[in-house]
């Protein structure tokens, strides 16, 4: 047997969420963090809000919550308005990862994804606030700047990997009956 020489990056877990904003006007938007991406050469890159898990001791839930108020300065009340859609893709699956998420470069890199997804009812002037608001923790180095998009483009306008997967499961989850219908999970975006 020969071994093969190879580089590893150890990155740790991950987590993303897809934001679905279901606002007044009839519409549904998403959002995306437009941020440097030095690593893929773009000064601008956009991508669904997303953040490494650098707590061990916080639930990936938990870090999805932080994340949400860092990087889009929305505030979730509880957990429970996200849906977890690794778990409810992977969870009792024949699947022989070593844990409940998804590896998107398992050939170099260890990163688990968890996938998210939120539902926000938003009228039109909570809608025009967040547009092109500057956002990020500018002590970790973030610059980032907030993207309105419908929600329905996320796909064409992003390359985001993480968007797609986390629309594809959210696709392939309603599908199956394990997610209500869209919509029906908002929760106001300030609380009333």
């Amino acid at each position: 047997r020969q071994a093969a020489a190879r580089n590893l990056f150890l990155r740790g877990s991950a987590v993303s969420i897809l934001v679905a904003l279901f606002c007044e006007d009839g519409e549904v938007y998403s959002l995306l963090v437009d941020q440097p991406r030095v690593p893929i050469g773009q000064a601008g890159c956009l991508e669904i809000p997303a953040g490494m898990v650098d707590d061990e001791k916080q639930t990936v839930a938990g870090i999805a919550v932080q994340e949400m108020k860092e990087e889009c300065n929305i505030t979730i009340s509880s957990a429970f308005e996200l849906i977890d859609l690794t778990e409810l893709a992977l969870k009792g699956n024949a699947t022989k990862l070593p844990s409940i998420a998804i590896p998107p470069s398992p050939g170099g890199c260890d990163e688990g994804l968890r996938c998210f997804y939120l539902e926000k009812k938003v009228s039109v002037k909570e809608l025009d606030a967040m547009k092109n608001k500057l956002q990020g923790l500018r002590d970790h180095g973030e610059y980032i700047t907030l993207r309105v998009v419908p929600y329905a483009d996320v796909w064409k306008i992003s390359g985001d990997a993480k968007a797609m997967i986390s629309m594809f499961l959210l696709e392939r989850l309603r599908e199956e009956g394990k997610i209500a219908k869209a919509g029906s999970l908002a929760t106001p975006l300030t609380p009333e």
